[in-house]
């Protein structure tokens, strides 16, 4: 697959994102635990604080619309592969 093809499937995959409903916080442990990836780990990636992302996981602060999108094509690419794949513990 080349570049251009590459990325026309990723704006296709970011607008399926951005029609979507917010995550819940369920959806995100349960996104996190099957990618076994932690909080920590979220935070860093998504260059958001440790503490915003527990308030997501915790169900104390709803993830915002724009937060979403790039959670959810975050999450794509993770299972696109387009990360190492290293295992980490969790938080």
């Amino acid at each position: 697959m080349n570049t251009n093809d590459h990325y026309a499937r990723l704006v296709a995959y970011m607008k399926r994102c951005a029609e979507r409903p917010v995550m819940t916080s369920l959806e995100l442990q349960g996104k996190l635990r099957l990618n076994r990836k932690t909080q920590s780990w979220l935070a860093d990636t998504a260059g958001v604080n440790k503490a915003t992302v527990s308030r997501w996981v915790n169900n104390k602060q709803p993830i915002g619309r724009a937060s979403n999108q790039f959670l959810c094509v975050l999450f794509w690419l993770f299972r696109e592969g387009a990360f190492e794949q290293e295992t980490v513990a969790d938080d």
